[in-house]
């Protein structure tokens, strides 16, 4: 019985262009420019597209930060109407990954994921026959970066198409792919393996972005400058933290964390420096980014999917103030008293809370895309000590520095557990984190945007279903 599949890609043969899908039916042909990969700019550009390809839509631009995870994890309001871009309006329906704009919508983050994976196998095929023409340290650094984005969009794909790690056991997953096209590739791996191989980039990425340092800044080497918009160690160190965590390994997801907490290359933010004014508030808390991701329109895609009008995602006032606890001292919550605000609308009730964070043509850097957070670091180190003394002072650090009061050592493990799953709630608000959380846990009954009622998770529930070209691909070979 075959197990293997020949993977093809049309790679782009500009810096900043789009690739074809990547996987498709197997064919004798291959379009490979390697080009561009004759000089050290050639390297950057192919960097840097696997970096704009990341702000697809699809991906990270809307899909898998923004909106569809977040709908997933019930976070909004969806009206009967609602209809844009499959997000879906029938969430509880038995069959809603079945719905054909569902389906495109899923079968968009698989092909887009993999189109990423991809370009960043090309770039490494070449980088080691072209060693000789970089300068400075920019082999390394890059080597390292794409390594390590390899990994985390390869973990990605797996949280969302694969099981919850307790579940599975040795089942098949998804694909890990290492090499570009014309070489033979198992169909796809188990879940340990996925990780396993994630790790081992990571791993190599370390050691090569060891020279790396979040605050450098050159010059003549533009390629240490802005390296939160770049895959740095510290993401590497981050991603490493989120794998041990998803798996349950306690031990070494603390041990990452921590490499990251410690590290002094970040700081929380202070309201009377980055938030002192409107024009110049940092909704992003960017002292607080370990990794992101520039996307100029962002603040259409808000519009799109979150606006004034009344068939988009919404939540109703109550929702956001209860969410943040404004009755109960929350309104000292900075998350609340600087990323939102109250505005007049034509709709039930004439008003409707905005989310500043991706308003780019108001406050200051509304047009990253957070893919991870220094905070979410203190969370999984508080959780992976649990109620105790280390693991409440991880969870204080974060409550402090949102302007709310430090837990009661009396709390109990439930309330302890309850103040990091609030917390996911408040701090990572379309984002995309809290669905993660749900699926790591495999928590089965989960709160409503109106912070009251209990819905059933198991319709849709967690995983998404491989695209059935996938699915045909692979019978094909398997037979």
């Amino acid at each position: 019985m075959k197990k293997y599949i020949f993977y093809i890609v049309l790679v782009f043969g500009l810096s900043l262009g789009a690739c074809n899908d990547w996987l498709d039916v197997p064919s004798k042909t291959e379009v490979i420019d390697y080009e561009m990969f004759k000089t050290e700019q050639g390297f950057m550009d192919g960097m840097a597209g696997v970096y704009y390809l990341m702000t697809d839509d699809a991906l990270y631009g809307d899909i898998l930060s923004v909106t569809y995870l977040d709908v997933l994890a019930r976070r909004f309001k969806i009206y009967s109407n609602y209809d844009v871009g499959g997000l879906g309006k029938d969430l509880d329906a038995a069959n809603y990954y079945q719905d054909s704009k569902v389906v495109g919508t899923i079968d968009n983050i698989w092909s887009k994921g993999y189109n990423v994976i991809a370009n960043v196998n090309s770039l490494l095929e070449q980088i080691e026959n072209y060693k000789s023409v970089f300068t400075y340290d920019n082999y390394r650094m890059i080597k390292g970066e794409a390594l390590g984005v390899r990994a985390f969009m390869h973990f990605d794909l797996m949280r969302l198409f694969g099981k919850p790690y307790a579940l599975t056991g040795d089942e098949l997953t998804i694909p890990y792919v290492t090499k570009l096209s014309g070489r033979e590739w198992p169909l796809f791996n188990t879940e340990d393996e996925v990780i396993g191989l994630a790790l081992r980039d990571l791993q190599e990425a370390d050691s090569l972005l060891s020279v790396d340092n979040m605050y450098s800044s050159s010059v003549e080497n533009s390629w240490l400058n802005s390296r939160r918009s770049h895959f740095n160690r510290w993401a590497v160190y981050a991603t490493m933290a989120r794998i041990y965590h998803w798996k349950g390994d306690t031990e070494n997801a603390l041990l990452y964390a921590k490499k990251v907490i410690e590290s002094q290359q970040f700081r929380f933010m202070d309201p009377l420096v980055d938030c002192k004014d409107l024009q110049s508030r940092d909704v992003a808390f960017y002292t607080e980014c370990i990794f992101t991701l520039n996307k100029t329109d962002l603040k259409d895609v808000y519009e799109k999917r979150m606006g004034f009008a009344m068939e988009r995602l919404d939540n109703d006032v109550s929702d956001i103030e209860k969410l943040y606890g404004k009755t109960s001292g929350g309104s000292t919550d900075y998350r609340f008293t600087y990323l939102w605000y109250l505005a007049a609308t034509d709709q039930v009730g004439g008003q409707k809370y905005v989310f500043y964070r991706y308003n780019g043509g108001v406050a200051s850097r509304g047009d990253l895309v957070t893919l991870m957070r220094w905070s979410e670091m203190y969370y999984i180190a508080a959780e992976c000590c649990g109620n105790t003394a280390e693991g409440r002072a991880y969870l204080n650090e974060v409550l402090v520095n949102r302007g709310l009061k430090k837990l009661e050592d009396s709390i109990s493990d439930e309330e302890f557990r309850n103040e990091i799953l609030n917390e996911y709630k408040k701090e990572f608000f379309s984002e995309g984190h809290l669905f993660y959380y749900y699926k790591r846990l495999n928590i089965t009954k989960v709160l409503e945007h109106d912070q009251e009622t209990y819905v059933d998770v198991a319709t849709p529930g967690y995983v998404f279903p491989i695209p059935e070209k996938e699915l045909e691909l692979r019978r094909g070979v398997t037979e």
